[in-house]
């Protein structure tokens, strides 16, 4: 396509003040939070009533009480109608926002669906991985087939040599949103962070279609947050922590296909830093110790520094800490700022984090003792039991009434891949 093409550096080519397009992401973000806030006490409702409940067992998943796992249906609908605000209020963008929703849409509803099938009747891993190797496909096909990219004829063996790349960071930052997601709030906040930065790079570029997307994902995310923080009264489930890797790869890989360039990969990769360390060592570790790699395990980064002594909320700060480090130092690099020296100032950052991550021996899960199991002379008084114990009385847990919602327990949960 010619520089000049009209899909291309949109706000020169139609007059579009970075003004309007800050105004337009900040409307997104406003406006997917809202939904995404009254949704999702609806969707919590909805999974109680559909039976679809993340239970907890003895071998890897470390919370005590069944959870619904409807969030994926909340954070859809928010991005679904957040979007259809967005074409109403801002008419101006209603066709390059046409254009990138028909490039990302087939895919990423694809991906959701195969998410929230796994979450009501489950899928082997691989099957998962299939469908997401197709909804990627999807997307750089129908990217380039509706002129998304804005790559020269110069530039087209730049695209073909990042192909394999990109494709496998897209599988990659898909997953890893799958895979971090097993501590409450930790996904969603890590999703927001990394999505306000990809915002952030857009609004640079001038793009007002991953700005503005970027910015709904970001406010789905929070929005969902409120009812996922510890302790989690509903979990996103596989249908929405998958929606929002595939978002965010979407968006990211929009921007690299716009004016392909290794600083701007980078970037990217810093970008969602936390999700692609965790999912990095998860994979040596598996592959170091001859494990299957699609085999649950309780070694994720976040397990790791809980067994370590920290709390579920210090250890979802300093994760989401690190990962608003990464955006940072993403920021710097998308703007120009040497990569390596970033690159140096953000693994010094993380010490802490690889410290607990890189011994690469998988951990046996230890089973929990049950109430049986407790001898009754060393039971506590029944009120030392904690709310969220094994140990307590679990009537509650049908209808989640207020009193089981306020339950101060762990909040650890399992990567389901």
């Amino acid at each position: 396509l010619p520089p000049d093409h009209p899909r291309i550096r949109f706000p020169a080519r139609e007059g579009r003040s970075p003004g309007l397009l800050a105004s337009s992401a900040l409307f997104g973000f406003f406006i997917s939070w809202c939904i995404a806030l009254l949704a999702t006490p609806l969707a919590r409702r909805a999974g109680v009533a559909m039976g679809w409940r993340d239970r907890p067992d003895d071998a890897h998943k470390g919370h005590h009480a069944a959870r619904p796992y409807a969030g994926g249906l909340a954070v859809l609908t928010a991005i679904v109608l957040s979007l259809l605000a967005i074409r109403i209020a801002f008419a101006d963008y209603a066709r390059v926002l046409g254009d990138f929703l028909l490039a990302v849409g087939p895919g990423a509803l694809l991906i959701a669906a195969v998410g929230l099938l796994d979450d009501v009747r489950g899928c082997r891993p691989t099957e998962k991985l299939v469908v997401q190797a197709v909804g990627v496909l999807l997307f750089q096909t129908s990217a380039f087939a509706l002129g998304l990219t804005g790559a020269t004829t110069a530039q087209t063996p730049v695209i073909l040599a990042g192909a394999i790349l990109l494709n496998t960071w897209m599988l990659g930052l898909t997953n890893s949103m799958n895979l971090i997601d097993g501590m409450d709030g930790l996904a969603a906040g890590l999703a927001a962070s990394s999505a306000i930065g990809i915002g952030m790079m857009a609004v640079i570029a001038g793009d007002p279609a991953v700005a503005v997307c970027a910015a709904i994902l970001a406010g789905a995310s929070l929005g969902f947050r409120r009812s996922n923080r510890v302790p989690a009264r509903i979990y996103l489930g596989d249908g929405g922590s998958l929606l929002l890797g595939f978002g965010l790869a979407a968006t990211g890989a929009t921007l690299w296909l716009r004016n392909p360039s290794p600083a701007q990969g980078v970037a990217l990769i810093l970008m969602a830093w936390v999700p692609l360390l965790d999912t990095g060592t998860t994979i040596l570790r598996r592959l170091a110790s001859g494990v299957a790699l699609f085999q649950a395990d309780r070694d994720h980064l976040h397990h790791r520094l809980l067994a370590r002594g920290a709390g579920t909320r210090k250890v979802g700060r300093q994760l989401i800490g690190l990962n608003v480090l990464g955006v940072l130092a993403g920021l710097a690099v998308f703007s120009g700022a040497p990569p390596t020296l970033l690159i140096a100032l953000i693994i010094a950052a993380s010490f802490g984090a690889l410290r607990a991550a890189l011994p690469l021996q998988v951990t046996k899960p230890v089973p929990r003792q049950t109430a049986s199991a407790v001898p009754v002379e060393s039971r506590p008084n029944a009120q030392e039991i904690l709310p969220d114990s094994p140990l307590r009385d679990r009537s509650c847990e049908r209808d989640y009434r207020p009193k089981c919602r306020g339950a101060k327990g762990k909040g650890v949960r399992m990567g389901t891949t």
